[in-house]
């Protein structure tokens, strides 16, 4: 008995997540910096290189970044933080980049292909995309 309870105990503190902070898709368009953005898009993570020198780009493989929505491109940006299996053939390669960025570097990202006064999101505090998938991922 006293085993079972360590074992709750231990799996409650290891699956309290704060869902709030982990699906944050509100871009605060006061606190993004369109010029880190670049900086980030460009030579730290080397996204140009796959979507384009401002996300217009578009492949067989590599979607076109500046067509989408902010709220599509923060959606898409977690999902390949969270969901293993979400994305093509190149998922994996995006999920390595996703996993190293904060929500402050996404916003960051975001403001630099879309503009700053582009980020149509929103302002509430748990604003987020409408539909849901089967997971519980949120997509546009």
């Amino acid at each position: 008995m006293k085993k079972i309870l360590i074992f709750l105990a231990f799996t409650s503190m290891a699956f309290s997540i704060d869902m709030d902070a982990l699906l944050n898709y509100n871009i605060n368009s006061e606190n993004v910096d369109e010029k880190l953005g670049e900086t980030l898009y460009i030579k730290t993570y080397k996204c140009a290189a796959c979507h384009g020198a401002k996300g217009e780009k578009a492949s067989g493989t590599f979607s076109a970044l500046d067509s989408k929505t902010a709220s599509y491109l923060k959606s898409s940006l977690l999902k390949y933080q969270n969901d293993r299996d979400y994305g093509g053939k190149t998922r994996f390669v995006m999920q390595r980049y996703a996993k190293r960025l904060s929500h402050a570097e996404m916003d960051n990202i975001i403001a630099y292909i879309k503009g700053s006064d582009n980020l149509e999101l929103p302002n509430s505090k748990n604003a987020e995309p409408a539909k849901k998938t089967q997971d519980g991922l949120f997509i546009e």
